[in-house]
This record gives C-alpha cells, structure tokens and sequence, in this order.
C-alpha cells in the first residue's frame, strides 16, 4: 500500500485526531472509549517505532566469512540466484 509522504509523517497525529472524535463524538460510551483508546494506542505505536527506527543510524553491513565446503569456495545459498 502506498500513501504520500506528507500523510505517512503525519500518521501519528491523524491517530490522535481520530481518537478525539471518537470520544467527541460517542463520549465515554462502550464504543467510543475502546475506540478511542485503540487509535491513541495505535499513535503511540507508530511514534515509539519511527523514533526508535530513525534514531538507530544506517544499517550497518556485517563482514561475512567465505562459504567452505569440501575445500571449495562457495557463496551461501542464500546468496545464490
């Protein structure tokens, strides 16, 4: 699925909106409360990963050992198209 940019940054904060409305709109009812607090739960979410994600730095490569076997040289099968 893909959706601009602009929307994808904001995510979090359309979670919060919508939560709001929930709870403007049904109050604290049986379904506005769990409604409510699912999107807030999913904002918080998806801040605290982002934050974690972006604050971890570029990916770092790991050196990997040559593939050995029977004396011969091989790449992993992993690595075989």
């Amino acid at each position: 699925m893909w959706i601009p940019d602009w929307l994808y940054e904001r995510l979090p904060l359309v979670y919060v909106a919508a939560g709001a409305a929930c709870l403007w709109a049904f109050g604290l009812t049986l379904h506005g409360l769990p409604s409510a607090l699912l999107f807030f739960a999913a904002a918080l979410r998806t801040f605290t990963l982002r934050r974690v994600e972006r604050s971890a730095g570029p990916l770092q490569s790991k050196q990997r050992l040559p593939y050995v076997r029977n004396g011969k040289r091989q790449a992993p099968r992993y690595a075989r198209n």
